[in-house]
């Protein structure tokens, strides 16, 4: 399952980020290395770019891009969708 099959509020851990070495790189010197917990925000309308929460900060990336981060242990609680504090 990939970071955009979450809905605004559900957590995930970050299990594997896939896609061209360049990509890869990138998202990993953004801080999305195994094992991080993440937080999908938003979604814009039509789905592109995507609102994250993760180590502390918002990170907003194209839909694309968000297709090969690979997440697990998806959670879902009041408190979590709080703590994400969805702004719109």
């Amino acid at each position: 399952m990939c970071i955009i099959d979450l809905k605004p509020g559900e957590k995930a851990y970050i299990e594997n980020v896939c896609g061209n070495e360049k990509l890869a790189k990138r998202l990993l010197s953004l801080g999305c290395i195994e094992g991080t917990e993440v937080c999908l925000k938003n979604k814009a309308p039509f789905g592109d770019p995507v609102i994250i929460n993760l180590r502390g900060f918002d990170l907003a990336i194209r839909k694309s891009d968000a297709k090969n981060i690979l997440v697990k242990g998806i959670e879902y609680k009041e408190a979590a969708y709080d703590k994400c504090s969805i702004v719109g």
